[in-house]
């Protein structure tokens, strides 16, 4: 075998492992509650790649959940792919990096920067389930005010019709 095959069988450098995390206002709502909501999510995607490593649904009820836990939950317990830990994680504010540093100590670079990868993942979910719905008054925000428009054109019709009579 040549040198210069030898060489090329050797793996190629990877970029280096980094998990964006941070915690934010699901695009979904929770039913069968009074009133339905939307829960707080926390997420985990690497890169490169953006695939969700973790993700926690807070319940407003339980006992607050920090970053770091759910970060922790993915290296054991990843959402895709083996148990593994990146060699960075990056948050968007300092009490989130805070909240990763007392879970991860001195063992992960902890860096405070923008973290654009996560309102992109969010928009996809957003898209993914209808779209982020319009402000409205009607059930908390989840009734449009064109679909409330939508069932009063349609009672007009009806009480027009009065099929009762």
């Amino acid at each position: 075998m040549s040198r210069s095959r030898h060489r090329s069988a050797q793996p190629l450098s990877q970029p280096p492992r980094e998990w964006v995390g941070g915690r934010f206002r699901s695009p979904f709502y929770i039913t069968g509650t009074d009133p339905p909501h939307r829960p707080d999510m926390i997420l985990w995607i690497e890169l490169p790649g953006e695939v969700p490593v973790a993700m926690t649904i807070l319940d407003p009820d339980a006992a607050p959940l920090s970053l770091g836990r759910t970060l922790l939950d993915g290296f054991t317990k990843p959402l895709a792919g083996p148990p593994r830990r990146p060699q960075r994680v990056r948050v968007a504010d300092e009490t989130a990096a805070a909240e990763v540093r007392a879970a991860v100590g001195s063992a992960i670079e902890v860096v405070v920067a923008p973290t654009p990868e996560l309102a992109a993942m969010i928009d996809a979910m957003a898209e993914d389930i209808g779209g982020a719905e319009e402000a409205s008054y009607f059930e908390g925000g989840r009734i449009s005010p064109d679909l409330v428009a939508h069932l009063f054109a349609a009672g007009r019709v009806l009480h027009a019709a009065a099929p009762w009579k």
